[in-house]
């Protein structure tokens, strides 16, 4: 049931909910001396938890993302992940364990049903096969199975299934015959990693991205899953994250799966916790709890009725910036720049953008309020920082990646040497090392170019390159570099 609420703080009142989630992830991280970005990542994951199959998150053109996140929490032995679990997902825990009972009585009473439906069928069968034997017609038993079998009773399903690490198989067999909303967590996240669930990566692409998903059992057939909805929240220590990555993660990063993961791996606490005596303030714990408890309430509603869900779109002053982000993260692919090597991650960091705005908006406000300027800059500021932690764990640059960083460098000093322009073969010679092949140093060139960083010209048959070409032309630095006093021919 929901937490008795005994705090003065109303839990229905906007404005007060417009800093619940800040407000819970500083007392969380106070009261559990936990780092609070490990609070942060898992109060967005009870609030999917919560709010996946209550609404869409609409994108300025029409499209639709489901409201589900993928969270991972990197932290070792001793920070508090299973607390931290406990406190966040304490909400949906209680709303689970009141619902489970719901559900158990509901399904004794279905068995008793079921039996008494079968046995009448049996009655109706062997009435039509005695009437056969005989050749009398059976046109009206024949309708009257008819209308047996539509009124078969019908299990009661669960609105929404925590799995702790579980298979690809259970997870799907559990979306199929119970509800298509689950969670996939762990606080102790080593024995997950090594499940069916992420060794087919093509299962967790395609719960988040909305798809129809098929897998193959060979003692029951295949099974297919449509309009599923996963939330996940995997919490898993340094070293195991580590061994995973060595061995199959690296697979898991080129299909894509952990670029839709916001990631963090917080700075360790032990060693720098302060206790303090006096009781602890747990006003924001008991209406975040409530808060979440709602909006399964309204997630239960919508899926006894069978109602699609909501739509939840950005206003207009909302919608100009999101695309100027869109284009601004499509922009810092380029060699050289942000994203340059990260492109699958970044091309899904506007759909996390809009699901996190689309999260904080329904646990702010009603589910059919648009997004709003002002939440939809907090989701960006959010997004970012966990994709620069993204980064971090899962950066292995390429050979590319290591020649335009080397010849970046080189640049920077010979431009801060006030040296601007080079023959190419006189670049060649004193460029790094490992670029001082022709066959590593065009290529390498040709990306700085496109990226804006260097420019390549010909002039009277020589071939150059310019160190600095966003600055005009300096016709002194020009002819220091031993080539003619004429503009050049750039192509």
């Amino acid at each position: 049931m929901a937490i008795t609420d005994t705090s003065p703080m109303p839990r229905a009142y906007p404005v007060v909910r417009k800093y619940l989630l800040d407000g819970f992830v500083e007392e969380v991280s106070q009261n559990q001396q936990v780092h609070r970005d490990m609070v942060q990542l898992t109060a967005l994951a009870a609030i999917s938890t919560a709010v996946q199959g209550l609404v869409v998150a609409k994108w300025p053109d029409g499209r639709s993302s489901s409201a589900s996140l993928y969270t991972l929490i990197i932290a070792g032995s001793g920070e508090g992940k299973t607390p931290t679990y406990s406190e966040v997902f304490k909400g949906v825990l209680d709303f689970q364990k009141r619902e489970r009972t719901v559900y158990e009585n509901a399904n004794k009473n279905y068995l008793a049903e079921h039996e008494v439906w079968v046995k009448k069928k049996e009655v109706i069968l062997k009435k039509i096969a005695r009437m056969t034997s005989k050749g009398e017609g059976t046109v009206e038993l024949e309708e009257q199975f008819k209308k047996h079998l539509a009124d078969e009773p019908v299990v009661k399903k669960e609105p929404i299934v925590l799995y702790e690490n579980s298979t690809a198989e259970a997870l799907i067999d559990g979306m199929l015959k119970s509800s298509k909303y689950a969670t996939l967590v762990s606080s102790e996240g080593g024995s997950i990693l090594k499940s069916s669930a992420f060794k087919n990566d093509s299962l967790m692409n395609g719960l988040w991205s909305n798809e129809t998903v098929r897998i193959h059992r060979k003692t029951t057939g295949s099974g297919y899953l449509s309009g599923g909805r996963l939330t996940a929240c995997i919490m898993v220590q340094p070293d195991v994250f580590g061994s995973y990555l060595q061995s199959a993660g690296r697979a898991a990063k080129g299909s894509g799966m952990w670029a839709r993961f916001l990631i963090t791996e917080p700075e360790r606490m032990v060693g720098k916790r302060s206790y303090s005596a006096g009781q602890k303030s747990i006003t924001y714990s008991v209406n975040f709890a409530n808060r979440i408890f709602e909006l399964l309430e309204l997630t239960k509603k919508r899926f006894e009725s069978e109602e699609r869900e909501l739509s939840v779109r950005l206003s207009h002053a909302a919608q100009v910036r999101f695309m100027g982000v869109c284009n601004g993260i499509e922009s810092d692919t380029a060699p050289g720049c942000l994203f340059h090597g990260f492109e699958d991650h970044a091309a899904k960091l506007p759909d996390n953008i809009l699901r996190v705005a689309c999260l904080m908006s329904v646990f702010i406000n009603d589910p059919e309020s648009e997004i709003s300027e002002e939440v939809l800059e907090k989701s960006i500021d959010i997004v970012m920082y966990y994709s620069y932690q993204f980064r971090n764990n899962f950066y292995s640059p390429s050979d590319s990646d290591i020649d335009d960083q080397e010849m970046m460098d080189w640049i920077e000093i010979r431009r801060g040497n006030g040296q601007r322009y080079y023959r190419k073969a006189e670049l060649q010679r004193y460029c790094p090392s490992r670029l001082r092949k022709i066959k590593r140093l065009d290529p390498c060139l040709t990306r700085l170019s496109q990226s804006g960083v260097v420019s390549c010209f010909q002039h009277k048959g020589v071939n150059c390159v310019d160190l600095a070409p966003n600055y005009p032309l300096d016709q002194s630095s020009f002819s220091l570099a031993g080539i003619e006093k004429r503009y050049p021919k750039i192509y």
